[in-house]
């Protein structure tokens, strides 16, 4: 049997319902944002995705790159250090979230009205910091259910029982606000969360356990906290690189052209699909591969796994260019002049996928120091950059640089798999 065709048995014979369970995600998530922005003006949905990027980095901050480490952590740890480690990652991600939250609400007033010129957020600001903890705490339960070996219960909040539930309220109201949505998605994210500190007590078994405290060493979580520190940063940049163009636009434009741009930003992540369901099945097989140094077999998955994401990006591509316009008047008519924006971002994600898994390869293979240094330079150039352009040109220009972002990234990382790992004996 050839190597090629072992490649593609593994590739296609593991994780298919995780394929579509991830797939199902990512459809809700998508049906949820097209109803909303049906339902809102443009100005509405503009103010709305506004907030929903003010907690991505409230979360991203207060997680402080807790989740791959907690993955990792809690698939080496034995039965006795898991619940342990559980109440520690729980009680230090609550100082975290009691910290940032407390330090958020104090400058609320001058990020709102002078950083992004939007008064409006600071009457959502208590459903904001609502959000943020209970996001923080969904994201630290799934990644405990993912490192426990439980894939499929881990990836039911990544987005399907909160948007299926929030979908479900929206379709029984009839009118709608950004206020109301956020106050919806704030319940079914409680919702969310109850049910996974209950899968959690189930599978795990750490009941009374988690009351018995013991040593940060012993548990395991000494060694958590320090593989999260080194991807802190990396996470940060790479939100700064995919969605401070629409904290910049906010600043510098209006609502509407965040509405605009968001819509646009919503249907390209959809084309990265395919990359992050690959990966997640071919993370940890680089990973094995590499540390049993079977370079030749590592190789060979890479290959074929990038052909393939290149056939797929230049049909998406292909797609997008023909149909953009389509693709975004299905959040209503209002958002026609998004079409240009999008066949920008397509261009960036076409380079994401047809370099392959290129990042992950670096991340699997113990070069995460490279990648970090490789996102901040790319974090660097993205902030100046928006800060320089969208000013003068808009929407267009925090499309174009989030573009060049994503391909400046991807070739870097090329670059340095070609450099680190194929070159290798």
């Amino acid at each position: 049997m050839t190597d090629n065709t072992l490649s593609l048995r593994y590739l296609f014979g593991k994780g298919s319902v995780l394929l579509v369970l991830k797939l199902f995600s990512a459809f809700i998530g998508f049906c949820f944002h097209v109803y909303i922005a049906r339902k809102l003006s443009l100005t509405e949905f503009g103010l709305l995705n506004l907030a929903l990027t003010c907690i991505l980095f409230i979360v991203a901050i207060a997680k402080q790159g807790l989740e791959p480490a907690i993955v990792k952590g809690f698939a080496q740890v034995g039965l006795r250090q898991i619940a342990p480690l559980y109440q520690h990652i729980i009680v230090y991600t609550l100082i975290n979230l009691v910290m940032v939250c407390v330090i958020f609400w104090g400058f609320a007033n001058v990020i709102f009205t002078s950083l992004l010129a939007t008064p409006q957020l600071i009457d959502m600001l208590p459903l904001i910091i609502v959000l943020t903890a209970f996001q923080t705490w969904l994201g630290v339960n799934s990644s405990v259910l993912k490192g426990q070996q439980y894939p499929l219960l881990s990836l039911l909040f990544t987005g399907i029982v909160t948007y299926c539930i929030a979908l479900g309220i929206c379709l029984h109201i009839e009118s709608l606000s950004a206020f109301t949505v956020l106050t919806i998605l704030a319940y079914s994210t409680l919702i969310a969360v109850i049910i996974s500190f209950i899968l959690i007590k189930i599978k795990l078994r750490v009941g009374t356990a988690f009351f018995k405290f013991s040593s940060l060493e012993s548990s395991g979580f000494v060694n958590v906290l320090s593989v999260s520190r080194v991807l802190f940063v990396s996470s940060i940049a790479s939100l700064i690189a995919q969605q401070l163009g629409v904290l910049v636009l906010a600043k510098y434009a209006s609502l509407d052209d965040v509405g605009l741009y968001s819509v646009a930003l919503k249907i390209s992540l959809l084309l990265s699909y395919p990359l992050v369901v690959i990966n997640m099945i071919t993370a940890p097989r680089y990973a094995k591969l590499y540390g049993d140094n079977q370079l030749k077999e590592f190789k060979v998955l890479a290959k074929l796994t990038t052909k393939l994401l290149i056939l797929l990006a230049s049909l998406m591509l292909l797609f997008v260019a023909f149909f953009a316009e389509n693709l975004v008047v299905l959040f209503g008519e209002k958002y026609y002049e998004a079409a240009p924006f999008l066949i920008v971002l397509a261009v960036g994600q076409w380079f994401n996928l047809s370099t392959g898994s290129v990042v992950s390869m670096l991340v699997m293979t113990g070069h995460e120091i490279i990648h970090r240094r490789n996102m901040i330079f790319i974090a660097l150039f993205t902030s100046v950059a928006l800060f320089l352009f969208v000013p003068i040109y808009g929407v267009i220009a925090s499309a174009w640089v989030t573009s060049i972002s994503m391909i400046s990234l991807n070739l870097v990382s090329l670059y340095f798999v070609n450099k680190h790992i194929y070159k290798l004996r």
